[in-house]
C-alpha cells in the first residue's frame, strides 16, 4: 500500500492508497507488511508517526519514494530530487581510483580494437565512398566532460546532400542502407576509439551531445548540466535501456534519469553490465 496524507495528489493504479492516521494501523494489524515507502509529505500527524515508529521494532523496513523508484527502474525519479540530492548522492571523489582503473582499461582496449579493425577501414571506407556521396568519416562537435567541446568521428552514415544537419530521427531517410548497417553494427563508432585514446571520450557514459542542443535542452529540463560531470561514451546505461531516444526535450527528460543513474552509480560491475548489455545489442542488431 501506499500512505500519504496529501489527499489531493492523484490516486496510483493497482495499488491501495491510505491516508489516515487510523487506516495506516489497520493495515499493519491485517497483514505482515515488510518495507513501508515513504513520500516527502508523509506522516505529518502525531498518530501515523507513532504507528509507524512501533514498526520499527517489529523488522519493517522504511524507503523513500525516490530510492525505491531508483531500484526498482534503475533510473533516477528527475521530479523528486533537488540540488540537496546531488550534495548528499554524487560522490564523484570516491570514484577517482576507479576512474583511473577506467581510463587504463579504456586505453587498453581502444588500442587493441585499433589493431583490430585497421585491415577492415579500407573496405568500409570504399563501401562508404561507393554508396553516396561525400567524406568517408562524420566530424561533429560534441560537448563533454566539463562542458568542453570536442570533434567526434564516426563513419559517415548519411547523405550529404540534403542533408540539413537535423537531429537524427528514428526511420530517417537520410540515412544510407549501408549507414543502416553501421548503426545497428555500431561499426560507425569504430573512429570514436580516436576519441577515446586523446582523452575526450570512454567506452562507457552518457551520450555526447551537440553544444547548441546542449545549450536548450539544459535550459528546458532540470540537472541537464550535470550529465557532463563524466566523460560521455560510445555506450551507456541509456543506450542499452531497449529504448530510442531523440534529442527531443521529451525524450532527454528520460533519458537523463538514466544518466544520473550512472553518475550516481558508476562502478566495475554496472559498467561490465552496460558492457554485455551493448553486445547484446548490437548482436541482435538492435541498435539506433
Amino acid at each position: 500500500f501506499l500512505y500519504d496524507e496529501d489527499t489531493t495528489r492523484q490516486s496510483v493504479h493497482s495499488i491501495e492508497r491510505l491516508s489516515d492516521p487510523a487506516g495506516l494501523a489497520q493495515a499493519f494489524q491485517r497483514s505482515s507488511i515488510g518495507t513501508v515507502i515513504l513520500t516527502d509529505h508523509v506522516a505529518t500527524s502525531v498518530e501515523a508517526r507513532r504507528t509507524l515508529f512501533a514498526q520499527v521494532e517489529h523488522g519493517t523496513r522504511f524507503m523513500r519514494l525516490q530510492d525505491f523508484y531508483e531500484i526498482l527502474l534503475r533510473r533516477v525519479p528527475l521530479g523528486m530530487i533537488n540540488e540537496a540530492w546531488f550534495l548528499e548522492r554524487i560522490d564523484l571523489r570516491s570514484k577517482r581510483l576507479y576512474g583511473m582503473f577506467k581510463r587504463a582499461i579504456d586505453i587498453i582496449v581502444a588500442l587493441a580494437g585499433m589493431l583490430v579493425f585497421l585491415p577492415f577501414w579500407p573496405i568500409l571506407a570504399a563501401s562508404i565512398r561507393l554508396g553516396s556521396k561525400g567524406p568517408v568519416l562524420f566530424k561533429q562537435k560534441r560537448l563533454g566532460r566539463g562542458n568542453k567541446v570536442f570533434t567526434i568521428y564516426k563513419f559517415r552514415t548519411m547523405r550529404v546532400e540534403g542533408n540539413d544537419q537535423a537531429p537524427t530521427a528514428k526511420g530517417d531517410r537520410r540515412i544510407t542502407a549501408l549507414g543502416s548497417f553501421m548503426r545497428k553494427t555500431r561499426l560507425d563508432e569504430v573512429p570514436q576509439l580516436l576519441n577515446i585514446l586523446r582523452g575526450e571520450m570512454s567506452f562507457v557514459g552518457p551520450r555526447p551531445e551537440r553544444p547548441e542542443l546542449a545549450a536548450e535542452l539544459e535550459k528546458a529540463i532540470p540537472f541537464y548540466r550535470q550529465r557532463h560531470m563524466v566523460k560521455p561514451g560510445i555506450t551507456g546505461w541509456d543506450q542499452v535501456s531497449g529504448e530510442y531516444h531523440s534529442p527531443s526535450i521529451e525524450d532527454t527528460y528520460k533519458k537523463l534519469q538514466y544518466d544520473l543513474y550512472y553518475l550516481k552509480n558508476m562502478s566495475f560491475f554496472l559498467d561490465v553490465s552496460i558492457f554485455f548489455k551493448t553486445i547484446v545489442t548490437v548482436l541482435s542488431r538492435g541498435g539506433r
